[in-house]
Order: C-alpha cells, then structure tokens, then sequence
C-alpha cells in the first residue's frame, strides 16, 4: 500500500491498517485519527505535522522516523520502536509509551504530561525542556539521557534508572524517586 492508497482508505472510513509497510514514506501533516497501525513499520517516515491522536502504534516500528510537531494525545505506543526518531516539540500528552524503545530519541520540548512510560527505554534520549508532569517512568531507563531544563513534577520515577543522566535545572519538584538510581550511581531512598 502507498500513501495515497492510505489516504483514499482512511477517507471511505478504513480505520485497519494493522502491519502496513511504509518505510521512509512522506506522511506530513496526515490525519490518521483513531485509526490501528498496530504492528506497522514506519522507519524513517516523516510524520511532521501529522495528527495522530488516539491512533493504535502497539508495537509499531518508527524508528529513525521525523515526528517533530506531531500530535499523539492519547495514542497507545507500547513497545514502539521509536529508537533514534525525532519528536521535537511533539504532543504526547496522555500517550501510553510503556515498554517503548525510545533510545537516542530526540524529544526536545515535547509534551509527556501525564504519560505512562513504564519501563521504557530512554537511554541517551535527549528531553531538554520537555514537560514530564505528573508523567509515570517507573522502572525507566533514563541513563546517560540529557534532561536538561526538564519539568517533572509530581512525576513517577519509581526505580528508574537515571545513572549518568544531565539534570541540570531540572525541576524535580514532588518527583517520587524511590528506588531510582540517581545519575551519579546511588540509590535513592
């Protein structure tokens, strides 16, 4: 199936698109609400613009994909392959990213208000001035991640893994860190 394809499908009111294979295609600014790309493989798509909200991207491979700007409000990314993509100043307000792969991803300035990320991978992702409040990484893997001007307030991040991560004026206010490793290697109680 090609992009026009798609178009055409989601216009007469197709919502399945389960395992579809559009590697590096140009999905800008495309609607694609409530629709299931469970399973779909979009590595290397650019989704800039495009508005995703409420989409099924269960286990979805969109790795190297360039999401900046694009709208996932409460879209279902679980175990996602979002390692190295580009969501800049993306809304993912309310998403579910749990167990996601979000490793080298840039996220600057995106919005993770109230997102769930549970043992997700954000190894050496960048999240300089992204809003995490009230945002759930237990279990996490934030190691070496550039959380720079970050807000986390009221955020989980129960036995996350923040070892060698940049916190610097972070705002940290009210987050639970019990059991998480704090980025110089200890503990927290």
């Amino acid at each position: 199936m090609d992009v026009n394809e798609l178009r055409d499908r989601y216009a007469r009111g197709d919502r399945d698109f389960n395992g579809i294979d559009l590697t590096g295609a140009n999905l800008a600014d495309l609607s694609l609400y409530k629709a299931s790309l469970k399973n779909a493989c979009l590595t290397r798509a650019s989704l800039t613009g495009a508005d995703l909200r409420g989409v099924n991207l269960q286990s979805a491979n969109l790795s190297g994909a360039l999401m900046n700007g694009i709208s996932l409000t409460g879209s279902d990314l679980r175990n996602a392959d979002l390692s190295g993509a580009s969501l800049r100043e993306a809304d993912l307000f309310r998403t579910d990213l749990s167990g996601a792969i979000l490793k080298g991803a840039d996220l600057h300035e995106a919005d993770l208000r109230e997102a769930t990320l549970w043992d997700a991978d954000l190894s050496e992702a960048s999240l300089c001035e992204t809003d995490l409040r009230n945002a759930c990484l237990n279990g996490a893997n934030l190691h070496k991640a550039d959380l720079r001007e970050s807000q986390w307030y009221s955020t989980s991040l129960v036995r996350a893994n923040l070892h060698e991560a940049d916190i610097r004026d972070a705002d940290l206010t009210g987050a639970n860190l019990q059991g998480a490793t704090l980025p110089d290697g200890t503990p927290h109680e």
